[in-house]
């Protein structure tokens, strides 16, 4: 008879291998894999392989190419050892949209899994590139029949994989807003409650700024909007690539007469600092060219802003057109521009706000992201 003292063991967390970046450096991806890390540590055990190289441990490298064949051989049979040895379920964080690194992704990570393995990918950009041409379409599907589940950030992006996957082994799980941006909904009522008719149209760009991002195109529509009469300030967040970008930067902004109405403050690290951007704009405008599911539009929501955003990627699953913002074609500043002035109106503006909010809380919080986690990790291991 056993003791009666005696504690019935518990189960610890699930073990997992994780094969992704973590920061530095810091980006949408590797925030992403430690934000996952961080939301399931008590539940989930992660051994990471972190594809960064900031340990200087043995790397995937960044594509596949002759010259670095030693390379790949390498890193293939090493992990290929790994997945025999310890038959713990793997976690793919690395998936690229590019052709070369999805080749990288052929020789290196699919042809090293033990038949039979359990694996689950987790793309984090669009891949519908890549199932639309003939060769990568053949080895995408190719990689798709090793895998046992796929998580998407959008059912849009799941597109990519639709024809060779079943639904029941496809998961949506949006992007997760990290813990030091979340706003409250009392500080959100608060925010909508200070909002008056006639002030300030405050517009918000959270991005990389390069041309794709469609910087150029919101300068043009911020001029048209006071060429047309509206009291409007644009604040763009985001870092250089190019010298010669933020050379055109400052001239689109001084041929356009806009010095006193944008400010550009560089890229911004301090999250606090990034929360209270959002808190303190009225609109989050994303007009880029293309885009997988953006996390700043997410996090926009969270904070309580209406969103003007492209219809590109993965980005119609996330707003809501004419309910929690509005939806323009890419590269059409004149389109922009009507959206944007469509929130003058007091009313538009806030109904759009607070229904970005509730969007958000409903459907892309951290307790859903959470579950729907624990659920692709469950039936996984």
């Amino acid at each position: 008879m056993p003791d009666r003292h005696t504690e019935t063991p518990t189960a610890g967390p699930t073990r997992w291998l994780l094969l992704g970046p973590l920061p530095p450096p810091l980006n949408g991806q590797s925030q992403a894999v430690q934000g996952l890390v961080d939301l399931l540590a008590e539940e989930v055990r992660f051994d990471v392989i972190d594809s960064s190289g900031r340990d200087g441990r043995a790397l995937a490298p960044n594509t596949a190419s002759p010259r670095r064949g030693v390379e790949v051989v390498r890193f293939q049979t090493a992990l290929r050892r790994r997945l025999v040895a310890e038959r713990t379920p793997l976690l793919y964080a690395n998936m690229s949209f590019s052709p070369l690194g999805h080749l990288r992704d052929v020789v290196t990570f699919a042809a090293a899994i033990p038949k039979g393995h359990p694996v689950v990918v987790w793309p984090h950009n669009d891949l519908r590139g890549l199932a639309a041409r003939g060769l990568t379409a053949r080895t995408l599907g190719w990689l798709a029949s090793r895998v046992e589940r796929w998580v998407f950030l959008s059912r849009i992006l799941a597109g990519a994989v639709v024809r060779w996957v079943p639904q029941s082994r496809i998961a949506i799980v949006p992007n997760l807003v990290p813990p030091e941006l979340l706003v409250s909904s009392e500080e959100v009522e608060s925010k909508l409650a200070g909002w008056r008719p006639g002030g300030e149209l405050r517009i918000l760009w959270v991005a990389n700024m390069t041309r794709e991002k469609g910087w150029e195109d919101l300068l043009e529509a911020a001029a048209r909007l006071v060429a047309d009469g509206a009291s409007i300030r644009v604040t763009f967040v985001g870092g250089w690539f190019s010298a010669e970008d933020e050379r055109a930067f400052g001239e689109a902004v001084a041929t356009r007469g806009l010095g006193e109405r944008v400010r550009h403050l560089g890229a911004v690290h301090d999250r606090d600092r990034l929360r209270s951007l959002y808190l303190g704009h009225q609109v989050f405008a994303l007009p880029s060219w293309n885009e997988a599911a953006p996390l700043t539009v997410i996090e926009a929501m969270n904070a309580g802003c209406a969103v003007v955003a492209t219809r590109v990627g993965g980005v119609p699953d996330l707003v809501q057109d004419g309910r929690t913002g509005i939806l323009v074609p890419p590269r059409e500043p004149r389109a922009l521009a009507e959206a944007l002035a469509r929130y003058r109106s007091l009313d538009r503006l806030t109904a759009a706000a607070s229904a970005a909010r509730r969007r958000y809380v409903e459907h892309l919080g951290r307790e859903v992201v959470r579950e729907r986690w624990l659920e692709v990790l469950g039936s996984g291991a």
